[in-house]
């Protein structure tokens, strides 16, 4: 699959309100701004809130104003799998610290892989690399990041378990492609985030992800841009409301005695996985958003 070129149109945005909302600085958790307030530099990754980042730095604090951006970005989402279980087991204010606990793993991880949160959607994280100025390691990055979430998972896990909570398992999916990066909502709540087709379809391979019992799903896109690791294809997919098909992937392991950057562009997967095995695995299964096309 050829690479796509990226396509930019800048667009200067409104400045939004001179003070951040008292109502906003209230319930941001803790260690975190409100939406839009940069925590650091403009264009420096670190902790910032949902919406700040190496792609998101605010309009507040003398960081100058977000410019609206169409081009390719690698979009990231990630959520505990069987939240509604969970949620039904513990006292709201149990449950709060439970997803406060996974948020704030989740948030250092991407940070450290310099991905920008967008935004947290209750148990979710949504993050992004990428952007006209980025190379493609946009893609190899957020594989990275979502191998790595996995394994923050895991220890966060075994501490709930050590104090008697439910255990935690995660699913992520990944998807590169064209979307737009822009503020959205009415002054003085106005949020920077990201949106598109392929921001969508990221969403939809993270939940497609837990039906498939797989951590982590990516697209073909994706595999394209990331030729370093090991792809395991699981099929093509038809997603309720899309004309087109998805074929999907789970990430496995880095290539063996190679480099990121000595990779051939050639990208090698591993052989589908026959139909009929998705119908078995799936059969008992009620994901209401997607349609398999097998």
């Amino acid at each position: 699959m050829a690479p796509m070129e990226p396509t930019t149109v800048t667009t200067p945005l409104p400045r939004a309100a001179s003070n951040a909302s008292p109502i906003l600085l209230a319930f941001a958790p803790r260690g975190v701004a409100s939406p839009g307030v940069a925590r650091h530099g403009a264009g420096t990754p670190g902790v910032g809130t949902p919406g700040v980042g190496p792609h998101g730095v605010g309009p507040h604090g003398g960081a100058p104003d977000l410019a609206a951006t169409t081009a390719e970005w690698s979009i990231l989402f990630a959520d505990i799998r069987g939240y509604s279980g969970i949620a039904e087991q513990l006292h709201p204010r149990v449950l709060h610290g439970y997803v406060d606990r996974f948020l704030v793993a989740m948030t250092d991880v991407i940070v450290g892989f310099r991905g920008t949160v967008d935004k947290y959607i209750g148990d979710a994280v949504m993050a992004y690399w990428g952007g006209a100025s980025a190379d493609n390691a946009h893609a190899e990055r957020a594989v990275r990041c979502a191998l790595a979430l996995v394994d923050a998972a895991r220890r966060v896990d075994q501490a709930l378990d050590a104090e008697g909570l439910p255990r935690l398992q995660i699913s992520v999916g990944i998807n590169s492609g064209s979307a737009h990066v822009g503020h959205l909502g009415p002054l003085p709540c106005r949020t920077p985030t990201i949106l598109g087709d392929a921001v969508n379809l990221a969403a939809r391979f993270q939940s497609l992800a837990g039906a498939l019992g797989v951590a982590v799903l990516i697209g073909e896109r994706t595999v394209a841009l990331a030729p370093a690791y090991e792809h395991r294809c699981l099929g093509l997919m038809k997603i309720r409301g899309r004309l087109a098909s998805a074929r999907v992937f789970e990430p496995l392991a880095l290539r063996r005695g190679l480099s990121v950057k000595s990779v051939s562009q050639n990208v090698r997967s591993y052989p589908e996985i026959a139909p009929d095995e998705f119908r078995s695995a799936l059969s008992h299964l009620d994901v209401p958003d997607l349609r398999l096309d097998l």
